[in-house]
């Protein structure tokens, strides 16, 4: 270890002592006091795996604590990212998947960003009230292409998140928002939205067919097996997920004798209910699931 000590100016000794421990702060007190010829002398009497260097005057103590709110700003915004995938227009590159919620952020819309401000999507309605520029594309049914202005009916714009990590993904209390699956090259992502735009992505359905399975596909170019009841759409396994814990809490509440008993026993039963509303929202990730399939193009057979 290499002990740089700065004769000039007064050491943060508590800094110090905080990080590498009491020895090596009294070790630095001492040096400091003395002239650099007089440290070359006692170095043998503190810890011999310390290499004591005296170095010429360095920047003041206040500038530990511009790099402190530095890191404490970086972690800010980290944990602000965990809150929100907000994002400005400016941010969008091709073959982003973006969201943007409706009615009080009780659902959220998605589309894949194609490039100068045209969004691919795949509305359950057509548009009510489209802009010139999208005209009549936008009152058909199926995925459509319109402008970004149409896709986010005056909502806010959010990108989704790919590859991220098991904790990342649980952090996340609101469904919709990310995966644990890999999105592919944005030429293939817009490759894909292009295709499903000519040839269709089926009869939409909220629980089994809806925007959300649309993005996921155009993106990771993988989709659940038909067969199975529920689609890869992060809202709605957060939906059924809370449905159930719903669901399971009133059965319990009329199980018992009193409003009361039921309070004093459902606390753990609430921190037992989030814990599966997690694992549920988990396992009904695309990034995890068994039940997918790669889709194939017919144009690529």
């Amino acid at each position: 270890m290499t002990l740089v000590v700065a004769p000039p100016y007064k050491p943060p000794y508590r800094w110090i002592r905080h990080r590498i421990g009491d020895q090596l702060a009294n070790t630095t007190r001492a040096l400091v006091q003395r002239t650099s010829h007089q440290a070359q002398g006692i170095g043998d009497r503190f810890d011999p795996s310390v290499t004591l260097v005296v170095a010429p005057p360095l920047r003041p103590p206040c500038s530990l604590k511009r790099v402190a709110e530095g890191s404490r700003a970086e972690r800010k915004i980290k944990a602000m990212g965990m809150l929100t995938n907000k994002i400005k227009r400016e941010d969008l590159k091709r073959g982003d998947h973006i969201y943007s919620y409706r009615r009080a952020y009780t659902y959220s819309h998605h589309g894949i960003y194609v490039d100068a401000g045209n969004v691919i999507h795949f509305p359950q309605h057509p548009l009510d009230n489209p802009c010139p520029i999208c005209g009549d594309e936008s009152r058909r049914d199926g995925v459509i292409s319109s402008c970004i202005d149409c896709f986010l009916s005056g909502g806010d714009l959010y990108r989704y998140e790919y590859g991220v990590t098991r904790t990342f993904f649980l952090a996340k209390v609101c469904g919709g928002t990310c995966t644990l699956a890999s999105s592919e090259s944005p030429e293939q992502v817009i490759h894909r939205a292009m295709y499903f735009l000519r040839k269709g992505f089926g009869d939409y359905d909220v629980i089994k067919n809806n925007c959300e399975d649309f993005a996921l596909c155009c993106k990771t170019g993988l989709r659940v097996i038909p067969t199975v009841s529920m689609g890869q759409s992060g809202q709605a396994a957060s939906f059924q997920a809370a449905a159930g814990i719903v669901i399971s809490s009133s059965l319990v509440f009329l199980a018992r004798s009193s409003p009361l008993g039921f309070l004093a026993t459902n606390v753990t039963g609430l921190a037992g209910g989030y814990g599966k509303y997690c694992v549920n929202r988990l396992a009904n990730d695309i990034g995890v699931r068994r039940d997918v399939m790669r889709v194939v193009l017919e144009e690529e057979t």
